[in-house]
């Protein structure tokens, strides 16, 4: 027997903002907003939040017209029902110094539960990493070989999910999780 899916058409916008990259990025322990009355909605692939809030969020500078910083959410279903979700979130902070490195080095603890409220620079918002958690998989320092080269440390968090990453339900849950506590 097959299952029927809901169908919605996909449509497009002469106006929509298609550019790259990242605007924003805050991180925040996973158990904080668990504990925190932040809820999901599957079905709908939203979020809500309460304003009684706890948690703190550590703001991730960088520049975000660096042509690498960005944000992909794959998944690959299988016809046997199998289905997983790839969030991986690629940031560059110039410069390697022994604050930076330290930071990054924190994120790569094995167990690690960390979740990620960007928005992108086309305008989008999303809770990344909300189900299971993501962690620094990788931390990539380089001098640069040229004085035309970065100086640059590059993070990637990653995870893996059951749903594609959440969008705020409103306004006001956006505006609760992107504020640095």
């Amino acid at each position: 027997m097959a299952c029927n899916v809901t169908l919605d058409a996909i449509g497009l916008s002469c106006t929509d903002n298609y550019s790259g990259g990242l605007k924003s990025l805050l991180i925040y322990n996973r158990s904080d907003l668990v504990e925190d009355g932040v809820t999901v909605d599957e079905a709908l692939g939203t979020y809500s939040a309460t304003i009684n809030s706890f948690a703190k969020a550590v703001n991730f500078d960088f520049n975000n017209k660096d042509a690498f910083s960005n944000f992909t959410d794959v998944i690959t279903a299988g016809a046997d029902g199998t289905r997983t979700v790839v969030p991986t979130i690629t940031m560059e902070f110039t410069r390697m110094d022994v604050s930076k490195r330290t930071a990054l080095q924190a994120l790569t603890v094995a167990g690690a539960e960390l979740v990620a409220v960007l928005e992108t620079a086309a305008g989008t918002q999303h809770l990344v990493g909300f189900e299971f958690g993501l962690m620094g998989s990788s931390v990539d320092g380089a001098s640069g070989a040229a004085r035309g080269d970065k100086n640059r440390y590059q993070l990637t968090l990653s995870g893996e999910e059951n749903s594609l990453a959440y969008q705020p339900a409103l306004a006001a849950d956006w505006d609760f999780l992107a504020k640095v506590s």
